[in-house]
């Protein structure tokens, strides 16, 4: 009974871990009830809420990273003041994912509309107009499952539109949407300096490694050249 409500209503509920969590932990609460040590999945399905602002100071290869990390809620939003000096770059994630469902502290606003407004308003202002922005279309696996049973189009009617341009229609589904997302936060960017796309699954540990190497690369040429593009 339970499972049946994750399926077909969880996107309504606000869970910790979301619904492929809460589902993960069900299937494995047997293991869990156990004497039983955490796997790397254990670990990455385990998702905590950021909240206040983390920072992380790491080296690779000898070269320094300090990696700033801030809660994205309305409520956290006013924290972010503090991070807006010696910033080199920032990444911006939108949970693909949750184009069909509400924001936790207001139910009546969209989540992709809200990220799109948030990326809009952070591209523009007087911090960030020349910084760069490396944009991460998050929780591509999640997107992938749910575009089968909510169709884009119900939520964003322009998708249809969208996917009859000629080179579009020759994509897939998946590739589709991801498209679709990309511009629309190129249409809402308001900053000077480029950004890229990136379309990621946080628990794909090997796609992130792809992805870090691309993105490192970039920042550290950037402050090699001195140059506002990467």
């Amino acid at each position: 009974m339970v499972q049946q409500i994750l399926t077909k209503r969880g996107d309504e509920m606000t869970l910790q871990g979301g619904v492929a969590g809460v589902q993960y932990y069900f299937k494995n609460a047997e293991r869990y009830a156990g004497d039983f040590t955490p796997t790397s999945d254990d670990i990455l399905k385990s998702r905590r809420k950021t909240t206040g602002v983390i920072e992380t100071h790491f080296e690779i290869e000898g070269q320094p990273f300090s990696v700033v990390d801030v809660g994205g809620q309305r409520s956290e939003r006013k924290k972010w003041l503090n991070c807006f000096s010696s910033i080199t770059a920032v990444i911006f994630l939108a949970a693909i994912n949750e184009y069909d469902m509400k924001l936790e502290e207001d139910d009546n606003t969209n989540r992709l509309i809200e990220s799109l407004k948030l990326w809009k308003a952070l591209t523009s202002t007087e911090f960030f107009k020349n910084i760069p922005f490396m944009l991460f279309l998050n929780k591509s696996d999640l997107f992938r499952d749910k575009m089968e049973r909510a169709p884009l189009k119900s939520v964003f009617p322009e998708f249809e539109a969208f996917i009859k341009n000629e080179e579009i229609a020759k994509k897939n589904p998946f590739d589709q949407g991801c498209a679709f997302f990309e511009k629309q936060y190129k249409s809402q960017f308001g900053g000077n300096a480029p950004f890229r796309t990136h379309v990621t699954c946080a628990i794909d540990t090997e796609s992130c490694k792809v992805v870090w190497t691309a993105v490192r690369e970039a920042l550290i040429r950037k402050q090699s050249e001195g140059l506002g593009a990467y």
